[in-house]
């Protein structure tokens, strides 16, 4: 517990090429209506984010900073270094070029803490126009409690504010699709997740960023191949069978539609893999 008897949310960012975009990012944690949080920034690129907060004008006793000692050595890496530091009931992934609604932590956290993880909608958003290409579903009111199949039906990452005793390890092999199995592994603990409608988070379609460079596409298709491999030798630390059933299932499928995006992005039909996700929709 911490200010006026809340909980402590920590926030877990990994950095790597985050100069031009954290100040933005820690700035959407610093508008939050929910003031109890901690932000653990942790360098994997040997930058001293301190300092780049701090030229942006941002000093704030809440951030924390610490680093993988090590040039992109990937994401779980980072993640797993932050969770190791981290003091809150609650844990918030967060990437270093998105940004939190300020209404986020005040509506999420009371649904983490009934039900163990709660996430919201996710606006998809460009990160070099400001156009909206898409949310992850349908926009609306009210809490929809999403399980293993729904969620991983899902192709915009979700980020769940989850309890400590129930958030898991990030899987390290992993430098794509790593949200998924951290995700996934909170179905062993919890039946589903609990997800307002309403987008409370923008996930910006950064060109250049590892998940949207051209060679996403390849990248993706590697990280499947482990998975499916992981899966069949019982190496993830899944313990439910019907959940890993699930996300085997999932995994061809998601391999199948990154066959159709590479396609796509070939014949110059799209331009990154949420734009080519956005306009599948569409045509369905």
């Amino acid at each position: 517990m911490g200010r006026n008897n809340t909980p402590l949310v920590s926030v877990i960012i990994p950095a790597f090429g985050a100069k031009r975009t954290l100040a933005r990012t820690v700035l959407s944690l610093k508008a939050q209506t929910y003031s109890n949080w901690q932000a653990i920034v942790v360098s994997d690129d040997r930058c001293d984010y301190r300092k780049v907060l701090n030229r942006a004008g941002i000093e704030d006793s809440r951030c924390i900073f610490a680093s993988t000692g090590s040039v992109a050595s990937g994401p779980s890496c980072a993640r797993n270094i932050g969770l190791k530091l981290a003091n809150g009931t609650l844990v918030a992934p967060l990437d270093a070029d998105d940004v939190f609604l300020p209404q986020r932590f005040a509506t999420l956290v009371p649904l983490a803490l009934k039900h163990g993880a709660a996430t919201d909608n996710v606006r998809v958003v460009d990160d070099f126009s400001g156009e909206i290409i898409s949310s992850a579903f349908r926009i609306g009111d009210g809490v929809w409690h999403l399980d293993a199949t729904h969620f991983l039906a899902i192709s915009v990452p979700l980020m769940p504010v989850v309890r400590v005793e129930i958030a898991g390890r990030w899987e390290e092999g992993l430098k794509f699709a790593e949200d998924i199995i951290f995700n996934v592994k909170i179905f062993d603990h919890i039946p589903s997740i609990a997800t307002v409608r309403t987008p409370l988070r923008d996930y910006r379609v950064r060109q250049g960023s590892l998940a949207h460079s051209e060679d996403s596409a390849v990248l993706a298709d590697t990280s499947y191949r482990y998975l499916l491999e992981c899966l069949q030798n019982n190496q993830l630390g899944i313990k439910r069978a019907s959940v890993r059933r699930r996300l085997f299932a999932a995994i061809i499928k998601k391999s199948r539609i990154n066959e159709e995006f590479k396609t796509a992005y070939r014949r110059g039909m799209c331009d990154n893999f949420q734009a080519f996700i956005a306009g599948r929709a569409s045509a369905t």
